[in-house]
């Protein structure tokens, strides 16, 4: 898969008071997402089974033993995997995640 938004993580890692607590989660899911071969949300699933699959290809990933959680949009044509927004399970409660774009 192709991760075009790999600088966020960073960004999240960096700003965020707990992003370095989630830094070696969020990087092996970036090294194990990159070489993943991601066809429908099945294959995903397959990879991430607590992974949550949403309307509009939005997959909510659970990181760190689900206290962090990474919303992405994946369009499996391309392989492109789009990390959307990326914090804490409590910080996640209460927003809409299909509704989610990521803001600088």
């Amino acid at each position: 898969m192709i991760i075009v938004s790999f600088d966020r993580l960073h960004t999240f890692i960096g700003r965020h008071k707990r992003g370095s607590d989630a830094k070696p989660d969020l990087l092996s899911w970036y090294w194990h997402s990159k070489s993943a071969i991601w066809r429908n949300p099945h294959d995903v699933k397959a990879c991430y089974p607590k992974a949550s699959i949403l309307k509009g290809g939005v997959v909510i990933f659970n990181i760190r033993g689900n206290e962090f959680r990474l919303i992405t949009r994946i369009n499996y044509q391309t392989a492109v995997v789009l990390v959307e927004w990326i914090g804490t399970h409590q910080e996640c409660d209460g927003i809409a995640a299909e509704n989610v774009k990521w803001k600088e």
